[in-house]
């Protein structure tokens, strides 16, 4: 038995000699120099908000950005990455799981009967990437695919809505449903949507996160899809050879990420 007596006025030798601890250097001091250093290499910032980046956050984040041609650095009007709890309104996929990250402003597809065209009138705000608290228990490999869908999304937004242009809809075989309101008059402007081809089956292809209609749902998300397709799965170019060559082509400026070529799908296949 060990007997320890305290004395008014005297402390014991085992309480006095006891150190406090002491962190080994300012932690948010090191945030900051990763923050600045990803700002200084990719040019976006990386801003708190209801949660504060981690330093593992920004290594993972750094990465994927690492593999990304230049093309997606330093993108005009794209100010940064917000670090937040969570998507603050319900969608879809968020009936499903969490959402890690997601792309803004939101937009609308309005058609103007006066004009007869159809027009993107896109939220006025800033173009960001939100980062969210699920996005930490992604795997590495997740975090990277989640990082490249958005900044498609991103080069999408920024270069005018690729994913809408007749090149793109004749890839990916979207086709337009106006959707007129019930109560409109007859030159009342109304929305318009994009939807799929049921006959269709080879939509880009998605992680094994999402759900396997993602890339169904409208031409951005296929889009998005296509971008990290691009850069993580080896059969993109034999599955989908025309949405790889679109990304070749406009996005990734010829930058390539898996070498060699065969005939056809099948036979790299059956190769392997």
């Amino acid at each position: 038995m060990i007997l320890i007596c305290l004395f008014s006025g005297y402390w014991s030798p085992l309480y006095s000699e006891r150190k406090a601890y002491e962190a080994p250097a300012d932690y948010r001091h090191q945030i900051n120099i990763l923050k600045e250093k990803f700002k200084v290499d990719y040019g976006y910032e990386l801003l708190d908000l209801d949660e504060g980046w981690k330093s593992e956050d920004i290594v993972s984040l750094d990465k994927a950005f690492s593999v990304l041609p230049k093309a997606f650095h330093r993108l005009p009007g794209l100010v940064g990455f917000y670090r937040t709890d969570r998507l603050r309104v319900e969608t879809e996929q968020a009936e499903h799981e969490e959402v890690p990250a997601a792309t803004f402003p939101s937009f609308i597809s309005i058609f103007r009967v006066m004009g007869n065209s159809y027009s993107i009138y896109v939220a006025d705000e800033d173009p960001r990437v939100e980062i969210y608290n699920s996005f930490q228990y992604e795997s590495p490999e997740d975090m990277a695919n989640i990082a490249h869908h958005e900044m498609g999304h991103v080069f999408d937004l920024i270069n005018g809505f690729m994913s809408f242009s007749p090149e793109w809809l004749a890839i990916s075989h979207f086709r337009i449903i106006n959707i007129p309101a019930m109560d409109g008059g007859k030159d009342s402007d109304y929305i318009f949507a994009m939807v799929n081809d049921v006959k269709t089956d080879v939509y880009a292809p998605v992680s094994s996160r999402h759900l396997p209609t993602y890339s169904r749902q409208n031409p951005q998300e296929d889009f998005a899809n296509s971008v990290a397709a691009y850069i993580h799965y080896p059969y993109f170019r034999y599955s989908h050879p025309e949405r790889y060559q679109f990304m070749k082509d406009k996005v990734f400026g010829g930058k390539e990420y898996f070498e060699g070529s065969v005939a056809s799908y099948e036979d790299k296949v059956l190769s392997d």
